[in-house]
């Protein structure tokens, strides 16, 4: 649940990103959403936020990057933002075929090797111990 547009209208429920780049070599993605250009009305005050994201090696989160604002201060990943790939229940099944505590941990590792921070590697943990959990 979404505040709304500030003219009142609803958030699109999909919103493009403009002035994309990626750099394969650093992982790195850029992109903006322009409230302003876009919509015709800012968002929470906001006409327009500009990304950069860096992806861990695997794709499986996302290790740094900012929200630069219009307005306010930034928006930091893996501090203020945490986001993982939908997709890593999948190859965790497989990771941790046989649910010891050893390969949980290798798991982990790698993570943090990958330069996943705290706050990322709690989200992660949690989801490797569902998964655990749930053979």
């Amino acid at each position: 649940v979404w505040p709304s547009l500030d003219n009142g209208d609803r958030v699109p429920a999909r919103v493009p990103f403009r002035n994309i780049t990626f750099e394969p070599e650093t992982r790195t993605f850029n992109g903006d959403i322009c409230w302003e250009e876009d919509y015709g009305t800012a968002w929470m005050g906001e006409s327009k936020w500009s990304y950069e994201i860096v992806f861990d090696p695997t794709f499986v989160f996302v290790e740094s990057g900012v929200i630069g604002r219009s307005m306010g201060q930034p928006h930091r990943f893996g501090v203020d933002l945490i986001y993982v790939n939908a997709a890593i229940e999948t190859s965790l099944r497989t990771s941790l075929a046989s649910q010891s505590t050893g390969e949980y941990l290798d798991v982990v590792r790698e993570w943090r090797d990958s330069n996943a921070s705290t706050g990322t590697l709690r989200m992660l943990g949690q989801v490797a111990m569902a998964v655990m959990a749930d053979r």
